[in-house]
């Protein structure tokens, strides 16, 4: 697991970040701001080339530069998991990004689940991983 951001200090502190996490699952690289997005596309674009299952996770869509990162995972197809229509307030525009995503790109917006319920996702979204 790739992240970055602000979470990086609550992660690093409950023992995920370190080079000795053996029992971290998965184990976490922080690369920094939040604004690192084209460090992460880049690296999920050789992993994605190398056929390694890859989705981009933003739990929180606070801001437009948020939603701007969502969408170009997308457009890059990379699949995101994040509530676009909560940024996007006309759920038909929001719909619409995510059609015009799959269609041209094969990457997804796809809604955010419960926290709880994330895990499953990406089980149903890459069946082959477990």
């Amino acid at each position: 697991m790739v992240t970055a951001g602000c979470i990086g200090a609550s992660l690093a502190k409950t023992g995920f970040c370190s080079a000795d996490a053996a029992n971290a699952a998965p184990r976490v690289l922080h690369l920094g701001t939040c604004t690192d997005a084209s460090a992460f596309l880049e690296m999920a674009q050789s992993a994605k080339a190398t056929k390694l299952p890859v989705a981009a996770v933003m739990m929180e869509l606070t801001h437009n530069k948020t939603l701007a990162t969502a969408i170009g995972f997308a457009a890059a197809g990379i699949n995101v998991f994040a509530d676009a229509g909560a940024m996007l307030e006309d759920e038909k525009v929001a719909a619409a990004v995510a059609t015009a995503m799959k269609s041209k790109t094969g990457g997804q917006m796809i809604s955010m689940p419960e926290e709880a319920d994330l895990v499953g996702a990406l089980a149903k979204l890459y069946p082959d991983l477990r």
